[in-house]
């Protein structure tokens, strides 16, 4: 009986609750802390959106109430709650949150969202694009768009798309995933993105207007997938499911013991039946290259389709011209001219390889493509990839170099491929083969267990993929071979120190620790079977998308051992399947060994076709081969040599028992012989359950013995193309085998064997079954049995439709305005760098105006009479980044007529949305033409750098109301007012040069100036407020020219973040400096601010670290904004260009950044010259400071080429020759996270070398002032060892400074920001609390005279101040001024300033007062004599000792000279 009334109520509520645990989350909205209510039938949780509280409704039975904090927007949805209809508790929150979603933007309108839901009940399940429905295609305005929705239905119904129709061997696709072979698993595209317009493409493949981002989707499924699963798979939030593997809290009742007599009574209990996998229709299943797929396809699919249709080529040839396009940066037509040729070939090529799929591109030649059937073209190009899958890489889907194709597809060379595949989980899924073959699974952890136990595991280590493990608990040494035996040798434990994290970098063990590591995490797995288990729970995230990941199961396996399951599994190319079917194993085996049978395949499908090929050329020439054309053998190793041989395949590179009988792979025909090869394992992995002990293979060898090396006792086979293994026999030590059953009196044929070389096993022979394959038997049957399924309702009405529509609109004017590609073209001019951060609500608001804005344009009778144009061809993939034309300007005015003289078609504008669009307005800024400027008689609202200068256009004057077709029309009026004056073009051919990014920029903060003088009620004319062509007079030059003016913190870089990436914004501030173009702080310094630093006086403690001018191209304009230490670099000594971009990440909601620049640098030759231009520059003969300046010093960064060798000194020391006469502070840098072996530099015995050779070069230079200071620069994330040795290194080499930190890799978990998981260095604030932590540890370790510089975290005077108190002589920032602007040091020198002041204290003294605990030489140890007795007992102390020193002088000399020591011992005996 179903739960009605109250109990209903009690039970949803317990039922919810449970999901609110586990975290619930609707339309990107959270729902947590659901519960009763204080009155009864009262329910009351918060919404949250974005990590902020939105509302907190309470919901009655019968009313409905809320809490005044809530959203305004929210409280109008909320409003309408009660009117609605009765729903269970679940439908009434979940609509609840639907409504709050829609009206905040955050998921489509749906004004039928009433109707649908009362519907559900009676919903089919079926999916539609975009889960809209048909109804989307019916307005009379796009109903072209379902004609052509029905012609692409039709081709691809006409290209006969049906499963098992795929012309790949039945082993390989089982290889890849066995689910292909199964008869209700059909390969499946979703195409997501169309947003209610068809088609998507035009015909040369551009993305047409109106489209969102096109995503592909690639699984299984038995048919058509349900809606709500189609839903789940495009979107990239959900319901969160704990996947934890957690037991039943319940103590579990006591069992039937055998050994336990007070269990003699209970009745025993019947083993609980394994999970098996559960199939459920309407489903959607990533497969086995699901991922790699959908990442192809989504960066790749569009622009191949567009090569492929520009160059009339191959899809071969389009993917060899898009890596080679991509890698090298230049443009296609330059990378077709190169690579025609190729091109060519590659697609030849692929065309003689049978059985591929239709090409839907193709054209004969000259004929032009009219349209371009995305579905099928898409679905076309999956299923060729699918077929070739074994030659492209995984990860970065180039084709793999490799003479030896795997028959399971796999990754490069590339390491960044093996590091993506193994530890980001890219590639394929080993949770599939935990379910599905859990033996296979057992046995390859088995294998390489062994591999690495006994020493073998050499060339296949994982390697390169980011492997972090705990100290080994045992070394493993390389295997010895001595009378023909081999044994591991002894090698000392490691006594390496752990990283910040407790871990070890495993790629920079010795390899005899790595394979102690590799012991160490394998032990730590589960065994298989508890593994399977957990992964076939269901649960509904599973049971919609298949999130179940193995990794969850258990929180106490560390990360790396799962990290190494995956290696384990993953990096077996073999094709390896467990044989349970009679019919199917090799015959006469014995059964009571143990003996378990695999299929076991090492070769692609390449090379299998290989080998057919030379079995075929041998019976054409062999009498013999043509009636026996193969022959079987066996082929024993040690279970530690199988990890290899899985991978490699069987060959002769190494030597293993000998080769008496001369160079090729070995075989045996009696199996006993190879058995004996077999040794038994001494050791196996304990958790599994095979418990494998010895494995040998089968392999069929074309039939030609006298072209083999030997053939008695051993067939001695030359080429590995005549070799292709068929099985492997695994001896348990623990389980037989369980086969299934078959009709025991049905006869299994095997093969004839050439009896001229017999196949035996102890002399009896063996059967090997007929070729029937049982995975061909199985597809044919699934061919026989497949029904196609009727179509369903939406796709009929697609069929059936009948174009209607309304007679096409007539042709716009002959005069109408006509776009003109050319003048739109990014040839001349710049974009702003393009956004990287969004909120799902912003972009759905962009989403509709886009889609408004294109439909009006689409819709328009005349172009000219809507004023603007929106080129799809121009438009990029970032939405919030908007390319549009105005024209069709009034005749009358001075612009058009000027437009019309030059020929110039439109005035071209980039607009560029805030991430909180509609909240923040949009930036306008003017590409080309350039205008005549204010000052010389131009007006328009258009500033001097081009950007658009309208009140609407700043915070106070917009609205999230305005639409940007209304705002277009505010901005074409402006310029076409003709008051003050009229906009003009600029004179001559200046018209013609487009507008740079900085002078839009420069604008824009020119405006903003005046803007917030406006608002602070200062009194400037309006004449000025509008700054025309940069006509900023005495007020707000001063203004501006202040460092602590509010435009340089609350200006300058919120705008520079919003307009302008990370490494954009920072060369934007770099070059306003190097122009000379900045502030200035203009306060004074107070003298209680005063550092005393070695024999220098500084005017204050902060500074400015090395990383914001690595190339000194701003030194003086630094200087300028108030730093007492200004640090260049790091330099390098030959120029690098340093990581990829991008390669810097905002933080901004922990105003914070994380970099991987990889120190790139102009070279220490372009340094020096601009440093010595500079000195010249400076008309100054001698300074006692490099800087030039009193009361500041000039430091610079060295550091190392990614070229050099690791552990070299030599670029260090370039740096000290090079830079030391320029230089007050020369730092040696060892701690940059992002150039590789760098930190390596910090060990004791490396750093004690490199600080020695430092010192001693500085040492030798003849300068005619004083030597610069030499410093190391740590990183702070260094163990309390690590530092200690670091003191160690700098007390021994009276090195003059450390610097303490340097940016880190770690990651606080309390980071906000969307960018918080990129790699690289992090610093700013996050990073103080590890600088604090490793600067109170090294300052007790160093005296005082070397003084500590604080850097890392310090933002504020208080931060500051507390460097000082841990033992900090002076400050470093750097992110601070990114975050706070061109015044932060002004402003941190005056918050310590008010602080000193409030307790009477200067630097000085509080420096001092964090130096009482610093290290002080020991005093050597004296006696004290105080007495006569003392004096006594001291004189015969040294005595004692005296004669002891003695005896062990004559020991010594003993050992060399027995004749000198006896004469000494005599002449001490006679004194």
């Amino acid at each position: 009986m179903s739960l009605t009334g109250r109990k209903r109520f009690l039970s949803d509520l317990s039922e919810l609750q449970a999901v609110s645990k586990r975290g619930w989350e609707l339309h990107g909205v959270q729902i947590k802390g659901l519960r009763s209510g204080d009155d009864e039938g009262s329910v009351e949780f918060t919404l949250i959106y974005d990590g902020d509280p939105i509302s907190k409704p309470l919901l009655l039975i019968t009313a409905y109430d809320q809490q005044d904090d809530a959203h305004e927007t929210v409280s109008e949805v909320l409003e309408n709650v009660s009117s609605s209809s009765a729903k269970p508790l679940k439908d009434t929150i979940s609509r609840l949150v639907k409504s709050i979603s829609s009206a905040l933007g955050l998921c489509e309108d749906d004004d039928e969202m009433e109707e649908a839901e009362d519907d559900s009940d009676d919903d089919d399940g079926h999916a539609s694009l975009d889960g809209e429905g048909m109804e989307i295609f019916q307005h009379k305005d796009v109903a072209h768009q379902m004609a052509a929705l029905k012609r692409d239905f039709l081709e691809i119904v006409a290209a006969d798309w049906k499963p098992g129709l795929m012309s790949t061997p039945p082993n390989a696709l089982a290889a890849w995933d066995r689910r292909l072979l199964l008869p209700d698993q059909h390969l499946t595209l979703i195409i997501s993105g169309f947003r209610g317009s068809y088609p998507p493409l035009s015909e040369t493949g551009q993305v047409a207007s109106g489209f969102a981002k096109i995503r592909f989707h690639v699984g299984l499924s038995d048919g058509k997938p349900s809606r709500d699963v189609v839903e789940a798979t495009t979107r990239d939030y959900g319901l969160k499911e704990d996947e934890r593997f957690v037991p039943e809290p319940e103590p579990a009742p006591p069992e039937f013991d055998e050994d336990d007599p007070d269990t003699w009574d209970i009745q025993e209990k019947e083993p609980t039946p394994e999970l098996e996998p559960v199939h459920e229709p309407g489903r959607f299943d990533k497969f086995s290259l699901s991922t790699s797929l959908n990442s192809l396809l989504n960066d790749s699919l569009i622009p191949l389709i567009q090569l492929r249709v520009k160059f009339g080529i191959g899809w071969a040839g389009a993917e060899m011209l898009l890596a080679h396009h991509t890698e090298k940066q230049i443009s296609p037509e330059m990378a077709y001219e190169y690579l025609a040729g190729h091109i060519q070939a590659v697609d030849l090529e692929e065309r003689a390889i049978a059985h591929l799929p239709l090409d839907p591109l193709f054209r004969p030649k000259g004929a032009g493509i009219t349209s371009i059937n995305l579905p099928l073209v898409a679905f076309s190009y999956l299923l060729r990839r699918v077929l070739l899958c074994p030659r492209f890489c995984l990860v970065c889907h180039q084709r793999i170099q490799t003479d030896f194709v795997a028959i399971k597809p796999y990754v490069c060379e590339k390491g960044l491929c093996a590091y993506q595949f193994y530890a980001l989980s890219f590639g394929t899924s080993i949770e599939y083969d935990i379910v599905h073959n859990p033996a296979v699974v057992d046995l390859l952890v088995s294998f390489a267990y062994a591999s690495a136990l006994e020493g073998q595991l050499k060339e296949e280590l994982p390697v390169g993929i980011g492997l972090r493990v705990p100290k080994p608990s045992r070394t493993v040494g390389d295997r010895t071979f001595q009378n023909y035996m081999s044994t591991a040798t002894q090698v000392a434990a490691f006594e390496g120190e752990p990283e910040a994290d407790g871990l070890y970098d495993f790629d920079r063990l010795p390899i005899a620790s790595q394979r102690g590591a590799i012991v160490d995490m394998l032990s730590k797995i589960p065994k298989v079977s508890e593994m399977r288990q957990y992964l076939l729970r269901i649960t509904p995230a599973s049971k919609a998308r298949g999130r179940q990941t193995i990794r969850n199961m258990n929180d106490d396996t560390p990360a790396a051992a799962w990290t190494l399951l995956r290696w384990c599994v993953a990096s077996c190319t073999a094709y390896i399947e467990e044989l349970c079917t009679p019919s199917e194993r090799v015959q006469g085996i014995e059964t009571n060994a143990m003996y378990h049978q695999f299929r076991f395949s090492v070769g692609s499908p390449q090379a299998e076709a290989k080998f057919q090929a030379a079995v075929q050329t041998a019976m054409s020439t062999n009498s013999n081969a043509k009636k026996y054309p193969t022959l079987y053998a066996w082929h024993g190793s040690p279970l530690m040599n199988w990890h290899s041989i899985i991978r490699q395949g069987l060959h002769f590179k190494d030597i293993a028992h000998g080769r008496a009988y001369g160079n090729g792979v070995y075989f045996a025909k009696d199996g006993n012989i190879s058995m004996s090869y077999s040794r038994a394992a001494t050791s196996r992995w304990k958790n599994s359950e095979l418990a494998p002990s010895t494995a040998l293979a089968i392999a069929e060898i074309v039939n030609l013995p006298e072209k083999f090396v030997s053939t008695n006792p051993y067939f001695v086979v030359p080429e590995v193309t005549w070799i292709s293994t068929r099985y492997l026999l695994v001896q348990s030590s623990a389980i037989q085998q369980t086969l299934k059953e078959e009709d025991s009196t049905m006869a299994i044929k095997t093969l004839t064997i050439d009896p001229k070389n017999g196949f035996v096993l102890n002399n009896k022979p063996i059967g090997i079954p007929l070729r029937i394959d049982q995975l061909d038997l199985v597809m044919q049957k699934n061919r026989k049995e497949y029904k196609e399924k009727s179509y369903d309702e939406e796709d009929l009405a697609v069929f059936k439709f009948e174009d209607n529509a309304e007679p096409p609109r007539p042709p716009p004017p002959a005069d109408d305005w006509k776009h003109d590609p050319s003048w739109v073209e990014q040839t001349d001019y710049q974009l702003l760098s393009a956004p990287t951060q969004a909120s799902p609500m912003s972009t759905m608001h962009l989403q509709k105006e886009f889609k408004y804005m294109m439909e009006e344009q689409r819709k328009a009778k005349s172009l000219r009479e809507l004023g603007y144009f929106i080129s799809p061809e121009v438009m990029g993939d970032n939405l919030f980044q908007w390319i549009v034309e105005l024209h069709s300007f009034d005749k009358d005015l001075p612009l058009a007529r000027d437009m019309a003289s030059k020929k110039v078609n439109s005035l071209l504008f980039e607009i560029r949305f805030p991430p909180n669009f509609p909240h923040s307005p949009p930036f306008f800024r003017l590409i080309k033409p350039r205008l005549l400027p204010f000052l010389q008689g131009g007006g328009g609202h258009v500033t001097a750098g081009g950007s658009i200068c309208m009140d609407l256009l700043v915070q106070d004057g917009w609205l999230p109301s305005y639409n940007i077709a209304a705002v277009l029309l505010q901005i074409r009026m402006a310029i076409s007012s003709t008051e003050p004056r009229p906009a003009r073009l600029a004179p001559g051919d200046d018209w013609k040069r487009a507008y740079g990014v900085h002078e839009a920029f420069e604008g824009i903060v020119l405006m903003f100036t005046v803007y917030l003088l406006r608002i602070n009620n200062l009194q400037v004319s309006i004449e000025r407020q509008r700054l025309m062509g940069g006509e900023y007079l005495k007020e707000p030059g001063i203004y501006y020219a202040d460092s602590r003016a509010a435009i340089h913190r609350y200006i300058v870089p919120p705008l520079s973040r919003l307009l302008l990436d990370a490494e954009g914004g920072h060369k934007f501030a770099l070059g306003v400096l190097k122009g000379g173009l900045g502030p200035r702080d203009q306060g004074l310094d107070d003298e209680i601010l005063q550092v005393e630093l070695w024999d220098k006086k500084l005017a204050n403690p902060v500074g400015l670290a090395a990383g914001f001018d690595k190339d000194g191209e701003a030194v003086n304009s630094l200087f300028d904004l108030g730093f007492s230490w200004v640090e260049v670099g790091s330099v390098t000594p030959r120029p690098q260009e340093g990581n990829p971009r991008p390669r810097v990440f905002h933080l901004t909601q922990d105003k914070a950044v994380i970099n991987r620049y990889g120190f790139p640098s102009k070279g220490a030759t372009s340094v020096l010259t601009r440093l010595q231009a500079r000195y010249a520059s400076s008309g100054t003969t001698h300074s006692q400071n490099a800087s030039l300046r009193e009361g500041q010093i000039l430091s610079i960064n060295l550091g190392k080429n990614k070229s050099s060798p690791p552990d070299s000194l030599g670029d260090f020391l370039v740096g000290v020759r090079t830079f030391g006469p320029l230089a007050d502070v020369l730092v040696v840098n060892v701690s940059s996270p992002n150039t590789p072996g760098l930190r390596n530099l910090q060990s004791r015995g490396m750093l004690i070398e490199l600080l020695d050779a430092v010192k001693k070069e500085r040492d030798a230079l003849q300068i005619d002032r004083e030597l610069p200071k030499v410093l190391v620069k740590i990183a702070p994330d260094l163990s309390a060892e690590e530092l200690q040795d670091v003191a160690e290194a700098v007390r021994e080499t009276n090195f003059d400074g450390v610097i303490v930190s340097n940016t880190t890799i770690q990651r606080p978990t309390n980071l906000k920001s969307f960018n918080r998981k990129e790699t690289g260095g992090l610093s700013g604030p996050p990073l103080r609390t590890l600088t604090l932590k490793a600067l109170k540890t090294i300052r007790p370790l160093l005296p005082a005279s070397i003084p500590i510089i604080g850097c890392g975290g310090i933002s504020t005077g208080d931060d500051a101040l507390e460097f000082a108190r841990a033992g900090a002589t002076t400050v470093q920032i750097y992110t601070s001024l990114a975050y706070d602007g061109a015044g932060a040091p002004r402003r941190i020198k005056d918050e310590i300033t008010q602080r000193l002041k409030e307790t009477n204290l200067t630097w000085m003294d509080v420096v001092k007062e964090g130096q009482k605990g610093a290290w002080k030489k020991p005093r050597e140890e004296t006696v004290p004599i105080d007495t006569a007795s003392g004096l006594t007992e001291s004189i015969q102390e040294g005595a004692n000792r005296l004669a002891a020193m003695g005896e062990r002088l004559i020991e010594v000399l003993k050992e060399d000279n027995l004749q000198v020591a006896d004469k000494i011992q005599q002449s001490i005996a006679r004194e």
